[in-house]
């Protein structure tokens, strides 16, 4: 029978009641052998491993605006889907779209949105939709209603995607 087990030098190997020849010597790492990654020279974060990232290296410069995928498909996806509503959310002289909240959850998921202190769903502050949206084309009359308006909300036709319907195509 064999097991795990530390050996005299302290280091972990397979002991058998015979030498088993599967296991190689090279295999068995001692104390002495062992080495601490942070003894490793590092050239991009020097000696000391603790150093904060500089803006540019890996870090994030606290003062540049974020920084916009855009190939997040979902997160285009989302917007697109709400910069061009259907022909049913516009007012009857298409002057104005109404968006219901329910709708925009059910849209752009659950996840994205927490419950305020009067119990209704806003959207998060620290959302990449929130962050990101008005770059990505999200009107910053939504963005606001998302986080801060009621059940439903009542915007200018003007401005959503929506030429082929008002009339201005290209």
């Amino acid at each position: 029978m064999s097991s795990f087990r530390p050996n005299s030098s302290g280091s972990i190997a397979k002991s058998t009641t015979a030498e088993d020849p599967r296991i190689l010597k090279s295999a068995v790492v001692t104390p002495e052998e062992k080495t601490d990654p942070l003894d490793i020279p590092n050239t991009v974060m020097g000696s000391d491993p603790y150093r904060l990232l500089e803006a540019g290296l890996f870090g994030v410069d606290a003062n540049e605006p974020p920084v916009v995928d855009p190939f997040d498909p979902q997160l285009r996806q989302i917007i697109d889907a709400l910069m061009t509503p259907t022909e049913y959310m516009f007012s009857d002289d298409y002057k104005s779209v109404k968006l219901g909240r329910r709708w925009v959850i059910l849209l752009a998921g659950r996840e994205r949105f927490e419950v305020n202190q009067a119990g209704r769903l806003t959207l998060r502050e620290d959302n990449r939709l929130f962050v990101c949206g008005v770059a990505l084309g999200l009107a910053e009359e939504v963005k606001d209603w998302l986080r801060e308006g009621g059940e439903h909300g009542t915007f200018p036709a003007e401005i959503f995607w929506c030429r082929a319907i008002l009339g201005d195509e290209e």
